[in-house]
This record gives structure tokens, C-alpha cells and sequence, in this order.
């Protein structure tokens, strides 16, 4: 079966949004992370066949720590897609 982006990125921008919490702990695929308003900040996938969707946000995202994982919770969009990892957030300015 093969899935077009734009029906992905459609059926993500329609779901409502949930805790992290009660993130499914027998399913993984493709998921969505949103702010606190709402908007769509991240878009991931389960890693690995054995990591659901509960392991992957709730135990990564959201209790991770930026040496160990995304780390969704610690500033919005200052993650790998934005800066290198290795870079003090320290040294990160907004202009």
C-alpha cells in the first residue's frame, strides 16, 4: 500500500489532539506533536517494529532529555531540525 504526503500531513492536521499519555501502547507509525495552542510543531515515526507509539512520545518526547532523544517538551522547535545538537542551546539567539 503506498500513502501520499498530502493525505498524511491531512489526516494528522484533522485528528484531535490528546496527552501524551494516552499515546496507544500496542500500535507505532507515523504521529504528530502539537503546542500548546494546538499547532502541528513535529512530525515522527515510530523507530523500530518493538517501539509504540506511547514509548516513542510519552517516554521520549516528552520525558526525554535532549543528549537522549527529541526532547519535544524543552523549547518548541529547537530540535535537531533547527539547530545541531551538539550547540549549547545557550548560544541560540533569536534575531
Amino acid at each position: 500500500m503506498r500513502f501520499a504526503a498530502e493525505d498524511l500531513l491531512s489526516a494528522l492536521l484533522e485528528a484531535t489532539p490528546r496527552p501524551t499519555a494516552q499515546a496507544p501502547r500496542d500500535a507505532r507509525g507515523l504521529y504528530g506533536l502539537v503546542d500548546h495552542h494546538g499547532d502541528l510543531r513535529y512530525i515522527g515515526s515510530t523507530s523500530s517494529t518493538d517501539q509504540t507509539f506511547y514509548e516513542r512520545i510519552h517516554q521520549r518526547h516528552r520525558t526525554g532529555s535532549e543528549g537522549m532523544s527529541h526532547y519535544f517538551s524543552q523549547m518548541y522547535n529547537t530540535g535537531r531540525m533547527w539547530r545541531d545538537r551538539s550547540r549549547s542551546i545557550r548560544r541560540i539567539r533569536c534575531r
